[in-house]
């Protein structure tokens, strides 16, 4: 009798945490959310002045679950296959690169204060993050992209999501190197036109030794 209460408990356990890893929460397609990027330098420090543009990449459809079709601004200048680019390095650059060709207007901007950056009201789709300006001492952010919502680890979604990419790291200002003074190795003309002088008291002192003798 022991043994089978146990291995009822035993199958009770596996069961819950079966359920568990396979409930996944379902998508509130009509539910908005929020992305706060926190901007940091290699030494943690939070850096303001930086603007990023937000663009929407791609709209979230239900057709036997949920799956991305670009937006209206992205669909009629690039024909990558969103699920099988959006987890490789170069597709952010490539969608940058589509923005910066068409002049494609973003849906919102903001600057970064107290180091960070806050979008809301935002609809379920993929965004793309660029930078658009320079901040002295700082490397540019490279494009990246964010999903919302988020899918944790025990199937939730997070709706509200808090993004941290790498800045950059603080530039080293060199100064310019100062030219070394090399010794003067050119032609002196002192004593060239002392010579010359010379010569000239000389020629004049003779000449008129000349004229002396002839009178």
């Amino acid at each position: 009798m022991k043994k089978i209460l146990n291995l009822l408990l035993v199958s009770l356990f596996l069961l819950l945490s079966f359920n568990r890893a396979f409930a996944n929460e379902v998508a509130d397609i009509k539910r908005k959310g929020s992305i706060n990027i926190t901007l940091k330098n290699s030494n943690q420090d939070k850096i303001d002045g930086i603007e990023l543009a937000l663009y929407k990449v791609a709209d979230v459809e239900v057709n036997n679950g949920y799956i991305f079709r670009y937006s209206n601004e992205f669909k009629n200048f690039i024909n990558l296959n969103i699920d099988d680019n959006i987890h490789t390095a170069n597709y952010p650059l490539k969608l940058a690169e589509v923005v910066s060709a068409n002049k494609l207007t973003p849906r919102k901007k903001d600057i970064s204060k107290g180091g960070v950056v806050k979008f809301s009201d935002l609809e379920m789709g993929l965004y793309l993050f660029v930078q658009t300006n320079s901040v002295d001492g700082y490397v540019s952010i490279n494009p990246f992209l964010v999903t919302m919502p988020v899918r944790n680890s025990d199937g939730t979604l997070t709706y509200d999501i808090e993004a941290t990419p790498k800045a950059g790291i603080l530039k080293e200002v060199i100064p310019p190197p100062t030219p070394e003074k090399l010794p003067y190795t050119g032609q002196l003309w002192w004593p060239v036109w002392l010579l010359g002088g010379v010569g000239i008291i000389l020629v004049t002192v003779g000449y008129l030794g000349k004229i002396n003798e002839e009178v």
